[in-house]
């Protein structure tokens, strides 16, 4: 009986520069007098092989056949480096994965944390580094948060309060609220417990009532990919109340939660005094 012929597969490790230790797609492969393979990449860089430190010629004689068998093989995940296994022939199904992998890096949110965290690792990372608590809304979707007001003239120039992890109706949610020069802002990650992107609401209604300022307001649900940082730049979620500093001490902000259906939740917050 015949052999079954080889796949570009069975050759992955003989094709791996032995200076990235990659197999580097989209660009030549070059080869040394004694048929070392370094990609294009390294080669640039390099006087002598890195693996018989024979003379590299320059310019360097190609490896098309390490070209087209590159080519030939299955397309991995960019996260494979985290952990993911998925290869995929087309590019196109590698590209939509990625979007969703559970293992793409996630920004934590929380400012000044700069700890490593996956989309799957991140809400254990928020609930043991962060002692963020998770909170079980009720069966109509609703719950009541309480974050304690970060004021003016306590906080440093940018300051955040312990986020808090939400379940409702089978959906998770992390909800923010932060403080940075004198503004406030709030906003909600939508996402599943595997971490793959969940549907969110594509506006999120917060009303805000205080003897400062009474406004209501609409902002776009964000992604876990936004950082911190980059969540801040978005305006419409900024809230600037004109108060004193010192006026906001031992002033808590609730925050009524409601959760109906994909596309339908609704936040609203008032402020109050902390029991003393």
């Amino acid at each position: 009986m015949a052999s079954s012929r080889p796949a570009a597969s069975d050759f992955r490790d003989d094709l791996v520069c032995p200076v990235c230790l990659d197999v580097q797609r989209d660009c030549k492969i070059f080869q040394c007098q004694n048929g070392h393979l370094i990609c294009e990449t390294c080669y640039d860089g390099l006087y002598e092989c890195p693996v018989c430190r024979e003379k590299l010629a320059k310019p360097g004689p190609r490896c098309l056949f390490a070209e087209k068998a590159i080519a030939a093989l299955p397309i991995p995940c960019p996260h494979r480096g985290l952990g993911c296994s998925l290869e995929a022939s087309k590019k196109e199904v590698v590209e939509a994965h990625a979007k969703t992998c559970v293992y793409r890096g996630i920004a934590c949110p929380v400012m000044g944390c700069s700890e490593d965290t996956t989309a799957g690792t991140l809400l254990g990372h928020l609930i043991k580094r962060h002692e963020a608590p998770e909170i079980e809304a009720d069966s109509s979707g609703r719950v009541e948060l309480d974050f304690p007001l970060i004021d003016a003239a306590d906080a440093e120039r940018s300051s955040f309060s312990v986020p808090k992890i939400v379940t409702s109706k089978q959906k998770l949610f992390v909800v923010m609220f932060a403080m940075q020069d004198r503004n406030y802002y709030t906003w909600v990650y939508a996402l599943s417990d595997d971490g793959k992107k969940s549907p969110s609401a594509d506006r999120i209604t917060i009303g805000v009532s205080t003897e400062h300022l009474r406004i209501f307001f609409s902002v776009t649900a964000v992604s876990i990919d936004d950082d911190w940082s980059t969540v801040l730049s978005f305006h419409e979620m900024c809230l600037q109340p004109d108060v004193a500093p010192g006026a906001c001490r031992d002033t808590m902000v609730n925050l009524f939660f409601e959760y109906k259906a994909a596309d339908n939740l609704r936040l609203q917050w008032r402020f109050h005094k902390s029991a003393t």
